[in-house]
């Protein structure tokens, strides 16, 4: 986090205009709120549809990517896993609805923005940490399943994660889809098809973004 004081990574009125960038996961969650506009958010192969109101909760280690059409408006809020941890939530073991229309939710985030642009407010750490933890609180009473294990990926995630990151890896050399369908243990047709639906791109686009 940039701010160790600050448990989150907070992107004020963020802009998209087609696709925000390649597919990601992180173990941190993520919480978008859409203002303006419309598009979808891939999650782990699922289109969820958005526009003006809506929030979608991107939950640990999900891939996940953002498409406008023609434009999306949106504050991205990134939540430590750890302040998740020392407050309680195990994020590992707590699912959260990915898309969600809630009036409370979207007034305490729309109070995070204007307070985190306010940077000579007093008390203003204290005042932010306040309401991370109303927002998680939130979250967490009206839209979590809290499961008895760690939620762990599909076999299916879990190959084309390692596809991903090999990708990451590896692209100063030569990447063939030969070697990657043999990395993710599938056939050539069937890993093109299962990365596209997952990832929104072919394996050759990604390789070349």
């Amino acid at each position: 986090m940039p701010d160790p004081l600050l448990p989150f990574i907070y992107h004020h009125r963020f802009e998209v205009r087609t696709r925000e960038k390649v597919p990601n996961w992180h173990e941190n969650i993520e919480i978008l709120c859409f203002t303006e506009g419309t598009g979808s958010v891939l999650s782990d192969g699922i289109t969820l549809p958005v526009s003006a109101g809506d929030i979608v909760v991107v939950n640990t280690n999900s891939i996940h990517d953002i498409v406008a059409s023609p434009f999306l408006r949106f504050y991205c809020l990134i939540v430590d896993r750890s302040f998740c941890l020392s407050n309680g939530v195990d994020t590992n073991c707590t699912q959260f609805s990915p898309l969600l229309r809630d009036e409370e939710l979207f007034s305490l985030m729309m109070h995070f923005s204007d307070l985190f642009a306010q940077n000579d407010s007093a008390y203003r750490i204290l005042k932010l940490r306040s309401l991370l933890l109303s927002i998680l609180s939130l979250l967490c009473e009206k839209h979590s399943i809290i499961a008895e294990k760690p939620l762990e990926d599909s076999r299916l995630l879990a190959s084309i994660k390692s596809v991903i990151a090999y990708i990451h890896a590896e692209s100063h050399l030569p990447l063939t889809l030969d070697s990657l369908a043999q990395l993710a243990g599938m056939s050539k047709c069937y890993l093109s098809r299962t990365f596209h639906r997952i990832t929104g791109y072919t394996v050759i686009e990604y390789i070349n973004h």
